[in-house]
């Protein structure tokens, strides 16, 4: 039992002014046609994470800081936004957080919980992927972390 996330990564495009998908994508045969689809960092069913993430309707009790509730963003990449339309009505608690704000609270939760965090398989794959994402060390170092976020919803 459990909530399942849609997570998809933005990155700020300095050049066009935009958010930009930052996912990785990956082919999918599960329709007649072969599709891409994103690689999703987090498609773990856990209502303590959903709790976390989006306080204001979890149904799973999670102790500790929680994200801010905003709802999805108006600036959202225009991929982004066609796959949260596409959902309709099924999609319901859209958030999202800046890589900033996620380390903050991911770090909490490791010292409040230890090893066990809700948010610790989530933040490991996230920080593997802004490295393959963003290759090098001098990218990596180069990247303000408002300049990147996690754009979410839920359906069950």
């Amino acid at each position: 039992m459990g909530c399942d996330i849609h997570l998809f990564t933005e990155r700020w495009n300095k050049h066009t002014q935009k958010w930009i998908s930052f996912d990785m994508f990956e082919i999918s045969e599960y329709y007649e046609k072969p599709t891409f689809r994103p690689i999703s960092i987090d498609d773990y069913r856990w209502y303590a994470k959903f709790a976390i993430l989006n306080h204001e309707c979890g149904r799973g009790k999670a102790d500790g800081p929680k994200a801010e509730i905003r709802g999805f963003p108006d600036d959202a990449s225009e991929y982004v936004k066609g796959e949260y339309e596409g959902w309709g009505i099924d999609a319901h608690s859209p958030n999202w957080i800046n890589l900033e704000e996620f380390r903050l609270l991911a770090s909490k939760y490791r010292l409040l919980s230890g090893a066990d965090s809700p948010l610790r398989l989530m933040s490991e794959a996230l920080e593997a992927h802004i490295k393959r994402k963003l290759k090098w060390e001098f990218h990596i170092a180069e990247q303000k972390p408002d300049e990147i976020r996690l754009v979410y919803w839920f359906d069950n």
